[in-house]
């Protein structure tokens, strides 16, 4: 199969209350060089006019809209947009921010790349920061089998580190991956039970359980609207980020990793809150609802 020619994919955008990005980001995935593909977009239960201003943008540009009756989170949404998928005749899903933009040959590397690795293999690319162009965000990803932290690979290096060459790797980000309709028929759907965060560690971990490889392709390029010199520190993000790294190393790390995972995890949890970067009652909450398996979304409030 020629894939430049015959590769359908279907590209899902997840939106919640972010209509402005997800259609310029449908707008630069219009200028592709590549053109066998379908837009899916995913509503999240947006609270404000986003669906108002995704039908009117429909008018004019096709895709498909679906909209969510819940907000159940990241995992949630992207399983909508993939089952919706599965019904046509697709033969890869990218999963792709709403608040990227794309270059115009992202799309034609990451398929070229199946002429060097296995047809299987799930891919992903250079992602560059939207407002520092010249500043890497994820060129490759590590996730330690001994302390479950993920790792973006040269982050905050100029692209003069980008690699020429296309590189294994055992993690890839939610923001960007391309999956083999094959590949999701083998592993399934996006767990639902983290709602927000490490979701795409765990997808990266199934993925390489069943012996699928994972490639870092450097010549597909996209930019993702995010600061380099801030993070956001949120209840949200306290309480999340707590619970659901814990369920990460349960689920997916044998003894004695899960042993120093847990003491590690514990210790960064403790380096965190002293030096302010967590919120003492949602990281609380979260510790506390991972012991009583309450996971999924939270309706605590935090």
């Amino acid at each position: 199969m020629d894939l430049l020619e015959n590769g359908r994919v279907a590209i899902i955008l997840l939106n919640y209350n972010g209509a402005n990005d997800t259609i310029e980001c449908i707008e630069s995935i219009k200028q592709s060089i590549y053109k066998n593909y379908e837009i899916i977009v995913v509503d999240n239960c947006s609270t404000d006019d986003s669906i108002e201003a995704l039908e009117e943008y429909s008018k004019k540009t096709p895709f498909t809209l679906l909209k969510s009756k819940t907000n159940n989170g990241f995992s949630a949404g992207n399983n909508i947009g993939i089952k919706e998928a599965k019904k046509g005749k697709f033969d890869y899903v990218l999963l792709l921010n709403n608040d990227t933009l794309v270059t115009e040959n992202f799309l034609v590397a990451l398929l070229d790349a199946y002429k060097t690795v296995d047809r299987s293999s799930v891919l992903t690319g250079s992602i560059l920061y939207a407002y520092e162009r010249e500043k890497i965000w994820f060129a490759g990803g590590h996730c330690s089998e001994w302390t479950a932290r993920p790792k973006h690979l040269r982050i905050n290096e100029p692209i003069s580190s980008i690699p020429e060459n296309i590189e294994r790797i055992n993690f890839i980000s939610g923001c960007e991956v391309l999956i083999p309709i094959a590949v999701i028929e083998k592993i399934g759907l996006m767990d639902e039970d983290y709602f927000l965060y490490s979701e795409d560690i765990d997808y990266s971990m199934r993925i390489a359980k069943n012996c699928i490889p994972m490639y870092y392709v450097p010549k597909s390029v996209i930019y993702h609207k995010v600061s380099s010199s801030t993070s956001k520190i949120s209840r949200m993000v306290s309480y999340y980020s707590v619970r659901n790294r814990r369920i990460l190393i349960k689920k997916h790390f044998p003894f004695p990793k899960n042993f120093v995972a847990i003491m590690y995890t514990n210790l960064q949890s403790l380096h965190r809150l002293i030096h302010k970067r967590l919120f003492i009652k949602p990281a609380f909450w979260g510790w506390v609802d991972y012991y009583k398996h309450r996971f999924g979304k939270s309706d605590r409030s935090l």
